[in-house]
């Protein structure tokens, strides 16, 4: 690639970076010279069913007990003190999303039930099954879903390789405690699930709550045309806030002992000029008329990107005609200041995302069912994840 900014002329790229935002203009910058411009992007968000959060917020005490005794199973302590499942997922932590994980996985989904009537299915019987999903097993979106994961509990690129480091070990003591009370669906004790099985699951209605992008949100809901097609029975159902905020299960003084942040990786697409172009003015001026906010408006109505304008930014209110693709919105900027980054590079790069996925099917899933999740237990098995094995003989041989 050669740099954007060789084929623009200075004040040009000052007024295209000008209408940009920020964060995304400096993604295409490298040592202080911009080499790639901002296109578009992407960034999960919570997505989840409106009258599923109502349910769980008006049920939960009924299982406050089994919940109550599960935490303490873990964390010697149960439920922080003064606990209440808040009645909006953008004020959600950690408990928040098992307590509402635990009442959906052990009633009857009654706001699903409502989604069947619509669509003419009131013959089937009521179901009982999990209503949380993220990407489990080995795949890339697993992986990527764990580093996710890992970040909302605190964890920094320099920890990256520190296996003994907070942040991992609160992400795996909780997922080993949503895989102990059943809490996530099947396959993720077989083969896994990738990011479209899990779009998938909620396209049928299967899920309360899932962390998804604008793209596939607006596959969920059906399109942004007012005469679109729903695309899942009751679509008109779906909202969107900030992912969970990570808090540690472990408690101090009866609050957790530890707190992260919401936060979700961002994928920013970028336009680039290759280096043999033959006309690097033109490639800047095809970019920047692309970059204009009506084109790049209706871009993100037909194809659900998040937008790249800071006027389309601070206007989708009032820009973004349908009240669903509103919210959305709202829930990807806030997401946006709440928390977000590129991957780091070391992830890849230095195969951590495979290292880090096979300790976590280890540590979560190759230890019985009913293995003890306290903290303790949970570092424990991590030492023998991480723990070299002895030299064999071949070993011995190389050496001598």
């Amino acid at each position: 690639m050669r740099p954007i900014a060789d084929g623009a002329d200075p004040a040009d790229l000052r007024q295209t970076l000008a209408e940009l935002i920020p964060e995304a203009t400096a993604r295409g910058a490298v040592d202080g010279k911009q080499w790639y411009l901002p296109k578009r992007a992407l960034v999960n968000v919570a997505v989840y069913l409106r009258p599923a959060i109502e349910d769980a917020y008006l049920h939960w005490e009924e299982d406050r007990k089994e919940i109550d005794a599960a935490l303490k199973e873990a964390n010697g302590a149960g439920l922080p003190k003064d606990f209440r499942l808040h009645r909006t997922p953008d004020r959600w932590d950690s408990f928040d999303l098992f307590v509402a994980a635990w009442t959906w996985a052990h009633h009857p989904a009654r706001w699903a039930e409502a989604s069947r009537r619509i669509s003419a299915e009131s013959s089937l019987a009521p179901v009982i099954a999990p209503r949380v999903a993220w990407p489990c097993g080995d795949s890339e979106d697993a992986a990527d879903e764990l580093l996710n994961a890992l970040f909302r509990h605190g964890m920094t690129e320099q920890q990256l390789g520190h296996f003994d480091a907070a942040p991992l070990l609160d992400t795996l003591q909780w997922q080993a405690l949503f895989r102990k009370h059943g809490l996530l669906p099947a396959q993720c004790e077989k083969g896994g699930m990738e990011q479209r099985e899990v779009n998938g699951l909620f396209h049928e209605r299967k899920l309360a709550w899932a962390s998804i992008d604008q793209a596939d949100s607006l596959w969920l809901h059906g399109g942004a045309r007012r005469d679109a097609e729903p695309g899942m029975p009751g679509a008109g159902d779906l909202s969107w806030a900030t992912l969970p905020q990570g808090a540690s299960a472990e408690l101090s003084r009866g609050q957790a002992a530890r707190r992260g942040r919401s936060f979700a990786f961002e994928e920013v697409h970028l336009w680039a000029v290759p280096i043999r172009s033959p006309d690097p003015r033109l490639a800047f001026q095809v970019a920047r008329f692309l970059s204009q906010r009506g084109l790049q408006h209706r871009e993100a109505e037909a194809e659900g990107m998040l937008p790249v304008r800071e006027d389309l930014r601070r206007d989708y209110p009032i820009a973004f005609r349908l009240e669903w693709m509103q919210r959305m919105l709202d829930a990807s900027f806030r997401q946006l200041e709440r928390g977000t980054a590129d991957l780091p590079a070391a992830w890849v790069g230095d195969d951590w995302d495979e290292k880090y996925v096979k300790l976590r099917q280890a540590v979560v899933y190759g230890r019985p069912k009913d293995a003890q999740v306290t903290l303790a237990a949970i570092r424990e098995a991590v030492q023998q994840a991480t723990r070299a094995p002895p030299p064999g003989p071949e070993a011995a041989h190389d050496a001598r």
